[in-house]
């Protein structure tokens, strides 16, 4: 199997939450610039209107290791360093971190054999053993507690999911008995399952018309963050908009066959300046990195 369906198929088991952007209140913004002072080196240009999340060893390393497609692992290694002298309140030790980023390589290269548009339980079953026998190749029981107990109960509510529609319950029975599974589960369980289905919702409103995409979301979330949305998508359409174009230059440049290869880099790093601010350009090398490696598989 591809490594891009493996990745595919354990992002999807392990339940994750999307990350989503922070906004600050007017009050916090002379501390937090104060803060991002000392931080923003260590972010790569896609994190640079995030905040570093300390919130656990899990979630500190996570992010760091979210910088990969512009940071080769030494670089990622220096800034978690760096972090921990900065910071009073860093969670996280070099030498777990090395272990984290092994262990992370390692899941890249995870062979299990899974059906990529259905899976059933028996996938799951396999792969969730997979990630545990790797799990225990890596870590001791206490730093499994802490990495990773969140993302194997998540992993055990989908399982348990896919086992109540096995049964072929209807809908209402499906949902009470799904709703008895979360109430023995911890509140930070029942709280992180939750925020899986409103980010679910939030994702089905995006083949809505515009009106109808803003009244989907502001049911779930609110006037207030329906147009912090709406900011984003915005935002998100123009960067787009400029990648199209540029990439359409830039494959000018390399069909040019009077040009040397020399001269065709040079030609694209102008075209970059050209169409992206600065603090953009990092961003734009990574993608183009990422579909030439998709190219390659």
């Amino acid at each position: 199997m591809k490594k891009t369906a493996i990745l595919s198929i354990t992002t999807i088991a392990l339940m994750s939450t999307a990350a989503v952007f922070l906004y600050l209140k007017k009050e916090d913004a002379s501390s937090y610039n104060n803060n991002e002072q000392s931080s923003s080196s260590l972010k790569v240009s896609s994190q640079q209107d995030t905040e570093i999340d300390s919130a656990s060893a899990k979630d500190m390393m996570e992010y760091f290791v979210s910088g990969n497609t512009e940071l080769t692992l030494e670089e990622i290694r220096d800034n978690v360093a760096n972090h921990h002298e900065q910071s009073s309140t860093a969670v996280v030790d070099e030498a777990l971190f090395a272990k984290y980023l092994e262990y992370k390589s390692a899941l890249i290269s995870l062979d299990v054999q899974l059906d990529t548009t259905s899976i059933s339980v028996d996938d799951l079953r396999a792969l969730n053993q997979a990630l545990l026998d790797l799990q225990a190749q890596f870590f001791n029981e206490s730093e499994i507690s802490i990495l990773f107990t969140h993302d194997n109960r998540m992993r055990e509510i989908a399982l348990e999911k896919l086992l109540l529609k096995q049964e072929g319950l209807e809908d209402e029975e499906y949902q009470q008995r799904l709703e008895s599974y979360l109430s023995e589960q911890p509140d930070y369980v029942q709280s992180s399952h939750q925020n899986q289905v409103l980010l679910q919702q939030l994702s089905s409103s995006e083949g809505l018309d515009e009106q109808g995409k803003y009244l989907k979301r502001s049911e779930l979330v609110g006037e207030e963050a329906t147009q912090r949305l709406e900011a984003l998508d915005k935002q998100r359409a123009a960067f787009e908009d400029s990648f199209d174009v540029y990439l359409a230059e830039r494959n000018d440049v390399l069909k040019d066959s009077f040009l040397s290869e020399t001269e065709q880099q040079e030609k694209i790093a102008q075209l970059r300046t050209e169409h992206f601010p600065p603090e953009q350009l990092r961003r734009v090398e990574a993608i183009e990195r990422i579909r030439a490696n998709e190219t390659k598989q």
